[in-house]
């Protein structure tokens, strides 16, 4: 495949403004938090999902409807794959100006240092009105079932799912254990993790890390974050007060002041108390479990989106598996920072 330089304005993901998430900073004597330990299994592959502006032989130039000053350089090669969401082959040639794209990076390799970022697209999704959902992700064996490694869907293998490899050639359920795969699906329940026959599956490739099966819903061999006993809390490198165990023992973490680091924005509708995420491609509801992403299915958290003292806060589980940021724990003279970034 020609090689191709993808220019994008990032899918930002945004903090709500107006009352309920505007009052003013009183949660710095919260600097200490007993909570569980909580687990977050990053996922194979990271997702942004832009909307394609200018082509031309070099590169494709994408905004999001919330920014125009946020550029990342996504490049292609012969090794990236390019599908529509109805589960049909395409080129980085088929990739049109106006087009809603989904780009998927591998969540292993570094952030680049330079500005602006530069990512190895590995999978585009060229969005469709009338496509499936799509998840791509390592998939490990569960019992009878595949699973993705960050528990997120759970795949019912129907004898009329369509299983082939990226040249199209069929092949058997057998051969799609502990793989990293293109799903495409359309309807799940909302379960933890989401239950679905897929339409149609391509497998990408062998997965070299995150291996091992699944038993009984426990995870082998994969990242792990333990959230307990936090002492500092930091958003791209900025310190961020106010953070809290609920009385689940799940921690909540403040919206706004975590997004505003990050230099996002968002819309907030005070009558119905929802946040709407660069146009609704993200979004949840105050008291809702319910958090929206794209066209999947709504995910369900740890926790639903609550208001404490005029702030919005949500799970920390948010940020990594609807955002799909990193978070990283580090312990620096006995106290424990959680850091959130890009």
């Amino acid at each position: 495949m020609k090689k191709n330089l993808i220019a994008l304005i990032t899918v930002t993901a945004l903090l709500a403004s107006g009352a309920a998430v505007s009052a003013e900073d009183n949660q710095s004597a919260l600097t200490e938090v007993n909570t569980i330990q909580e687990n977050v299994i990053i996922p194979s592959y990271i997702s942004n999902t832009v909307v394609v502006k200018e082509t031309t032989d070099d590169f494709i130039s994408v905004i999001s409807a919330a920014s125009d000053d946020s550029e990342i350089d996504f490049t292609v090669d012969e090794n990236t794959l390019v599908y529509d969401s109805n589960g049909n082959k395409k080129t980085s040639e088929d990739i049109k100006t106006e087009d809603i794209i989904t780009v998927y990076t591998d969540s292993s390799l570094p952030a680049p240092l330079i500005l602006p970022p530069q990512y190895t697209a590995s999978v585009i999704i060229i969005e469709r009105e009338d496509g499936f959902n799509v998840n791509v992700d390592t998939f490990l064996k569960k019992n009878e079932t595949l699973v993705t490694v960050s528990n997120t869907l759970d795949l019912n293998i129907a004898e009329e799912t369509v299983i082939v490899d990226t040249d199209e050639n069929e092949l058997t359920a057998e051969d799609i254990e502990n793989k990293n795969l293109i799903v495409f699906y359309g309807a799940s329940t909302k379960s933890i993790p989401a239950q679905t026959t897929p339409e149609k599956i391509v497998v990408i490739g062998e997965t070299e890390e995150n291996t091992g099966e699944l038993n009984d819903g426990e995870i082998y061999e994969t990242t792990v974050i333990d959230f307990s006993n936090i002492g500092k809390l930091m958003a791209n490198g900025i310190e961020t007060d106010g953070f809290y165990e609920n009385e689940n023992g799940v921690l909540m973490v403040p919206l706004r002041k975590i997004t505003e680091a990050l230099e996002y924005d968002v819309e907030w509708n005070g009558e119905n108390k929802s946040v709407m995420i660069n146009n609704g491609i993200y979004s949840l509801k105050i008291g809702e479990n319910s958090y929206v992403k794209g066209k999947a299915m709504p995910i369900e958290l740890d926790a639903a989106p609550e208001i404490k003292e005029d702030y919005t806060y949500v799970p920390v589980s948010y940020f990594s598996e609807v955002l799909e940021l990193n978070l990283s724990v580090s312990t620096d003279e006995n106290e424990k920072t959680l850091d959130i970034s890009e």
